[in-house]
């Protein structure tokens, strides 16, 4: 189901699938897990040593050393994807579309390339995590706190809040086409 995938290898591949160098800088180094095709699963708990797959982890790749996990297709969380540790968490990367009912997450990054789709809340906070959306984001609330974010699609949300932003406006950047959140 998983297998083992070491920095540069991923980091080659994630450039050609469309991602910068500087978008990339929040990648952990080390083995990632890359999982082949979509995957459905019923909820996730993005710390280390917590992902439902981790367990499986092949080889010498211990769960709490584990840098991330790759979904090479969609991802569907039936229910929430939760990072609770602020200081740091496992990368998580989708080459497809992501969707969950609600996303709160902190200090692990998170990588999309297609659509973030979330039914209920997205909660992105502290500064130790990250977004990357190449596509659209869709949620019934988008809260960005401390947090920073790039959406290359359209954001939309009946709800969009952006907290302690530091020496920017409300919508933080705006360039052309490019919504940067720095909150």
């Amino acid at each position: 189901m998983f297998r083992a995938l070491e920095e540069e290898p991923l980091r080659r591949r994630l450039l050609e699938a469309g991602f910068t160098a500087p978008q990339l800088r929040a990648a952990g180094s080390g083995a990632y897990l890359w999982h082949q095709g979509s995957l459905r699963i019923e909820s996730l708990r993005l710390d280390h040593g917590e992902a439902p797959w981790s367990a499986g982890a092949p080889g010498d790749a211990q769960p709490e050393r584990i840098a991330g996990y790759v979904i090479e297709g969609d991802l569907v969380i039936d229910g929430n994807l939760v990072n609770g540790e602020q200081d740091f968490g496992p990368v998580l990367v989708v080459l497809g579309a992501l969707s969950a009912r609600n996303v709160a997450i902190a200090g692990a990054p998170l990588f999309v390339r297609g659509d973030l789709r979330v039914q209920e809340l997205f909660h992105g906070y502290y500064n130790h995590g990250s977004l990357v959306v190449l596509g659209d984001v869709t949620a019934q609330v988008f809260i960005a706190s401390d947090y920073f974010g790039e959406i290359l699609g359209v954001v939309r949300a009946e709800v969009l809040a952006f907290g302690h932003c530091k020496g920017a406006p409300p919508l933080c950047t705006k360039r052309s086409d490019q919504l940067l959140v720095d909150c």
